[in-house]
């Protein structure tokens, strides 16, 4: 399956780790209309998968397991998209967009 920016989140169900350890299966529907981030480590790469509530993919970013992950650009990442402005490459929380 190939996943591109610009394309509809394809419906998934699977195995989620939750913050205490215990697991959980769920599914792309359960999250209609909200935000979603989608951070798989399956097999030899990792997928970050920022959507927006329409289920449009965002943003993704893949990475041989040589390369680490920041989970603080994955929130960043995710802020710009929220804000719906055209930003600059380094942007944060609180400066001024491009757009405005």
């Amino acid at each position: 399956m190939t996943i591109q920016v610009g394309q509809r989140a394809p419906d998934f169900k699977g195995q989620a780790v939750l913050p205490d350890g215990s697991f959980k299966e769920i599914k792309l529907a359960d999250y209609k209309g909200k935000w979603v981030v989608l951070f798989f480590y399956p097999l030899d790469f990792t997928f970050v998968c920022p959507t927006d509530p329409e289920g449009v993919i965002s943003s993704s970013v893949v990475n041989i397991t040589k390369v680490g992950r920041s989970v603080d650009e994955t929130f960043r990442t995710l802020q710009a998209l929220q804000a719906g402005e055209l930003m600059p490459c380094d942007w944060k929380p609180g400066q001024k967009t491009l757009g405005k």
